[in-house]
Parts: structure tokens; C-alpha cells; sequence
């Protein structure tokens, strides 16, 4: 498709090459040459200018960036966008049955395995468990009792799911036109890397577009929410009830304690964050923050003491 039928599609302003063929969407973090991205805010102009993406749907005409589409409600745009895609990868579709399960696996009577799935060595899939379309499961993985893989799911080796936890639901996306909210697709997946734990009843959702990465090492409790589109670098540990929105970017070794929310931050290596802080700016590496909204810790124990002399 080329990048002059994408801007009529969407009723955009073209600034660069219209024959520019676009054989994909992505992220800004993992585009490439061919690839169309998205810059839906001014806070992302940075990392475009970065990107390798070949063209860009931006809410404004922006400097130093080639092949732009400009358009008023990006959102919409990356909605629609999203559909011309999915489209064409749907229709790519062959149906029958083409799932690769190693001998040594071990599946539920009760299990539901769909098309295009491999499943490798010594791989336990409990009963109940529902894997979708095109997913990849490696070796020595456990997967316990009703868990959840939507299509396109990649789970690496040495990995535990304990039961009810949903691998690669759709995230919470919206965009609000005439005092309605329309939903904006999600074609990307979720990739879990080699020895990750994730607790019961926890929710990964899929990017929207580009993928939700869980990388090696990381420990995961129950009940904890994990946005689309959000990077988790190695060997993290988060307590139960935690929640991220979607785009968080938590750095290597990064402890969070219970019912602490991150909003769309970036998360320095070997940061710590306390039970119930509320993060709304990214935090440094090394750093210990808590309270709402979380700051420096011993800042915020300085500022308890003084409102509890204060009141007593």
C-alpha cells in the first residue's frame, strides 16, 4: 500500500513521498524501513526522530521528520489505519489444522489448542487452557489450569502461567468523537521471555500495535494489570495488585511493591518503588520513591513525620 492511499483513507495532509510503499505498521521503538508509525502526541516527537520507521501519522506538521501524514484526531486515524492492516493480515489466513505439539508435551483432555500453535518439549498445558491462534509456546513450560493465550502469544522457555491469567487481550483503548467512545483496534501480541513466573489471575494485554514484552527473569505476582505496549527489561519483580498503563517502560531489576500504580513512565534500572505509590513521571536509576504522587523516599518518611507531629 502506498503512503498516498493511506493519507486519502484517512483525509491527511502528505508531506513527503506519496509512492513510499508501506508494507507494515508499527511502534516507534521497533519500526523499520517500510514501516508506518504513529506520533500522537508532542511528548513522542523525540523518540520519531529516532525511529527507523519510513513514514509517520503525526498531530502536527513536525520538523526534521520525513514522509508525514498530518491529521487533526490521530487517534481516529490510527484506528482506521490499524483496520486497512488487519485486514489484510486476516485475509492471509489459511483454516486447518497446523499445530506442532512435541511428543514429550503433556495436554489436557480439556485443553483448546488452535490453528498454527507450536508447543515444545516437556510442556505442560493443564486443563481448561485456551491458546489461540499462531501462538508459540517453548519447552518446559507450565501452564496451569484455565489460562488464557491470545492469538499470536509468544511464550520462550522455562516459563510458569499459574491458573487464570489472560496472555494478550485487547488493551484499553478508546478515542472519544462527538461525545462517544469508539474503540481503537489491536493488532499487535505479547512476547514472555525464558524463566518467567506470572501469578494467578493476572492480565497481560497485547500491543496495539508492535508488541507488550515481559523479558527473561522476571517475577510477576497475582492480580497485577499490564498494559499494551509495555516494555519490562529483565529480572523485575512486582507484588500483587500492581498496575501499569499502557507504554510503561520498566527498567532491569526494578522491584514494586503491592498496589503501586505506574502511569506511562519509564522506570530506571534497579528502581524501587513502595506498596500504593502512585508513579506519574519516570524515575531515575537507583532510585526509591513513594507516596501519591511518588517522590523521593526519604522525602516523602520526612514529610509523614512532620504531619503526624503535626496532628498529634
Amino acid at each position: 500500500m502506498i503512503l498516498t492511499d493511506i493519507a486519502s483513507h484517512i483525509a491527511g495532509t502528505l508531506y513527503g513521498d506519496g509512492s513510499l510503499e508501506i508494507n507494515a505498521i508499527n511502534d516507534l521503538h521497533s519500526s523499520s524501513q517500510g514501516q508506518l508509525s504513529f506520533v500522537l502526541e508532542k511528548q513522542y516527537i523525540q523518540l520519531a526522530q529516532c525511529s527507523e520507521a519510513s513514514a509517520f501519522i503525526t498531530f502536527k506538521y513536525i520538523d526534521n521528520l520525513n514522509n508525514q501524514i498530518v491529521i487533526d484526531s490521530p487517534k481516529k486515524a490510527l484506528s482506521d489505519v490499524i483496520m486497512l492492516f488487519k485486514e489484510s493480515i486476516t485475509s492471509a489466513y489459511v483454516s486447518k489444522h497446523t499445530a506442532t505439539i512435541s511428543q514429550d508435551a503433556i495436554i489436557s483432555d480439556s485443553a483448546f489448542i488452535s490453528e498454527h500453535c507450536s508447543i515444545g518439549d516437556r510442556t505442560v498445558i493443564s486443563a481448561n487452557v485456551s491458546i489461540g491462534y499462531n501462538c508459540q509456546i517453548g519447552s518446559d513450560v507450565f501452564i496451569h489450569p484455565n489460562v488464557t493465550l491470545y492469538d499470536h502469544t509468544i511464550i520462550r522457555d522455562k516459563v510458569t502461567i499459574h491458573a487464570g491469567s489472560v496472555i494478550g487481550s485487547d488493551g484499553f483503548g478508546y478515542y472519544k468523537d462527538s461525545d462517544q467512545w469508539f474503540k481503537v483496534p489491536h493488532i499487535g501480541y505479547v512476547q514472555i521471555d525464558d524463566n518467567v513466573e506470572i501469578g494467578a489471575n493476572t492480565c497481560i494485554d497485547r500491543g496495539c500495535i508492535g508488541l507488550t514484552h515481559i523479558m527473561s527473569g522476571c517475577k510477576i505476582d497475582n492480580l497485577v494489570h499490564i498494559a499494551h505496549n509495555t516494555i519490562m527489561e529483565p529480572h523485575v519483580a512486582i507484588a500483587a495488585q500492581v498496575g501499569f498503563t499502557g507504554s510503561t517502560f520498566i527498567g532491569k531489576h526494578v522491584m514494586i511493591g503491592g498496589q503501586a500504580g505506574v502511569d506511562a513512565a519509564k522506570i530506571g534500572t534497579h528502581a524501587i518503588i513502595t506498596a500504593k505509590a502512585g508513579v506519574t513521571k519516570n524515575v531515575d536509576d537507583y532510585q526509591m520513591v513513594s507516596g501519591f504522587p511518588a517522590w523521593d523516599h526519604k522525602k516523602e518518611l520526612k514529610k509523614e513525620a512532620l504531619l503526624r507531629k503535626k496532628i498529634s
